[in-house]
């Protein structure tokens, strides 16, 4: 039977509209001549079903607090068409057979769409086995220890992976169990210690970031690796000579700006989320000097308040990704700034940016712009993530610009881009038999040496 549904206010892709829609069986149309039967919704709202990603419906195993029933009754009486089953059941859905279970129950009993999510570790546990990942993936939405937090990295990295691999992804409930108090019940502060209460320390959840890296990734010599991390304030761990564990968090303000950030955004500003992680790069190459209220930073390498130099950069993707990265300098500049040649030809650094590319490195770049005399005015980097080939066979090479007020990414001919390159980072295996290469943390090295003694000098002066 099709229903005229009158006078409704329709929630559309532009916004809430007063219009008539027919429902014609499951289909809502807006462009019909005849109908059966009129409903008057003056007054009232239509929305597309909701969903919840996160609900407890608790069957199987615990069918006294809800079941799939009545939890699909409840969501359908409140305008919910589709849910995401959190796994604290039992059995734990951590097994084929013991998703089975639910499916079965599902199928029989539910009133909307139920999209179940599958346990990460075997029962729930945070720790130990993990699930089985693939057998099970074909028929979750997503994977989680809903209620426990995977209490060992290594495991949660190889979670990580298999599911990933399985096109799913993971909500994970963040909790440290080292830094939980028995009894706690509130949050930690100054109200749970007036009152009495045990309280929930917040490091609990937000623990900074842990990285582990080769030290050989940050220099031959694996003594001047470990000062380079003294150097950048790095705090960091060393069980042998070969690797060591780095530990990266965030400045003091980081947190103020990205609750700033969540009720008063501008277009093209950094989200919540990408203040805290460009505080966190920023700290790394800053040697922990960043202040995410002002945008400025201190440090020992750099006399601008304003952003990182090449050196600065190199050693935080190195850090962060755990690579080899070398600062190539393409450009021959003389003492008064004239680019007066190249170190290799352009196509030996067209090869460089494509092989890059083709590993799946995105490559930070820095261009000058030169005037008739060929000296450089002025020079600016931007981030390469990939290109193509345009008509006539050139290559365009597509980047991100952050200082534009772009958010697209936009694209430069090789024959406009190329010529502009001053320096780029790039992996070693990508370069290191087409140019003679001075890692950069050589120069870092002979750069601070140089600083600090001409400050001694100065102050002896």
């Amino acid at each position: 039977m099709s229903t005229l549904l009158k006078n409704a206010n329709v929630f559309t892709k532009d916004g809430i509209k007063k219009i008539d829609v027919l429902l014609d069986g499951k289909i809502l149309r807006t462009d019909f001549k005849n109908y059966e039967q009129e409903i008057n919704l003056e007054g009232l709202y239509l929305f597309p079903g909701f969903v919840d990603v996160h609900v407890h419906f608790r069957e199987p195993g615990f069918e006294y607090k809800e079941t799939i029933k009545t939890g699909s009754m409840a969501a359908a009486h409140g305008g919910y068409t589709a849910v995401c089953t959190m796994p604290n059941l039992n059995p734990v859905p951590s097994t084929l057979s013991n998703l089975q279970k639910q499916l079965d129950i599902i199928e029989k009993d539910s009133l909307i769409h139920i999209y179940p999510i599958g346990a990460i570790t075997m029962e729930q546990k945070g720790r130990g086995e993990l699930s089985h990942i693939e057998e099970i993936a074909p028929y979750v939405i997503a994977f989680s220890d809903d209620g426990k937090g995977i209490q060992n990295e290594n495991l949660m990295r190889e979670a990580m992976k298999q599911i990933s691999k399985a096109g799913k992804f993971i909500t994970a409930h963040c909790e440290v169990e080292s830094e939980l108090k028995p009894g706690g019940c509130i949050n930690e502060g100054e109200y749970s210690k007036l009152h009495g209460h045990v309280g929930i320390n917040n490091a609990s959840e937000y623990l900074e970031v842990q990285r582990d890296i080769k030290l050989e990734n940050l220099a031959d010599n694996i003594l001047d690796g470990v000062w380079l991390l003294n150097a950048f304030d790095i705090p960091f761990k060393m069980d042998n000579f070969d690797n060591a564990s780095l530990t990266f968090a965030p400045d003091k303000n980081a947190i103020i700006r990205a609750q700033i950030q969540t009720v008063d955004k501008d277009p093209y500003e950094r989200t919540p989320l990408d203040v805290l992680m460009q505080s966190t790069f920023m700290q790394i190459g800053s040697q922990q000097s960043y202040n995410s209220l002002t945008d400025k930073r201190t440090g020992k390498f750099n006399q601008n308040d304003k952003g990182l130099i090449e050196f600065e950069k190199t050693f935080t993707e190195s850090v962060v990704f755990d690579k080899n990265i070398l600062s190539v300098t393409y450009q021959t500049v003389d003492e008064n700034a004239r680019l007066i040649g190249y170190e290799t030809d352009l196509n030996t650094m067209k090869k460089h940016l494509t092989d890059a590319l083709d590993k799946g490195e995105n490559i930070i770049i820095g261009y000058t712009q030169t005037d008739a005399n060929n000296i450089i005015i002025n020079g600016h980097e931007i981030t390469i993530v990939g290109y193509k080939q345009n008509k006539d066979g050139k290559m365009v090479f597509i980047c991100n610009d952050t200082d534009d007020d772009i958010s697209r990414p936009i694209e430069y001919s090789e024959d406009f881009l190329l010529p502009k390159i001053h320096h780029a980072a790039l992996p070693k295996e990508v370069v290191e038999s087409d140019v003679n290469i001075v890692p950069s943390w050589v120069d870092g090295i002979a750069m601070y040496k140089e600083m600090k003694a001409q400050a001694m000098n100065r102050a002896a002066a």
